[in-house]
């Protein structure tokens, strides 16, 4: 991953959004919404072992994901999520990266 670009990781993350995590949804949810999204997110996280935080606060999720892999992987992470969000969804994110951590808030309605 520290070999690609930006725009390289960027591309990888809307590949990743449109293909294989609307496919998970859809399969696993029968639906893609924002609340499957956010199950989703939330078992994604679990499943990789990575700790994270969710906390709502009455339609504001606000979610943090410890991943501890890298500059690069936030990115893409940041990315992946932004993608989803902003053009699937329509919905204004907010994002916070750090080397090993991403933050991310957005409104479901």
């Amino acid at each position: 991953m520290d070999k690609l670009t930006e725009e390289q990781l960027s591309e990888l993350a809307i590949t990743m959004a449109e293909k294989d995590f609307v496919d998970v949804g859809l399969l696993l949810r029968g639906e893609f919404t924002i609340p499957s999204f956010i199950n989703i997110a939330e078992n994604w996280s679990r499943i990789s072992s990575f700790p994270y935080k969710h906390e709502v606060n009455d339609d504001l999720h606000k979610f943090i994901i410890q991943h501890d892999m890298g500059r690069k992987y936030s990115f893409l992470i940041k990315e992946f999520y932004r993608h989803i969000l902003e053009e699937m969804f329509e919905r204004k994110a907010d994002f916070i990266t750090t080397d090993n951590t991403v933050m991310l808030k957005f409104a479901e309605k």
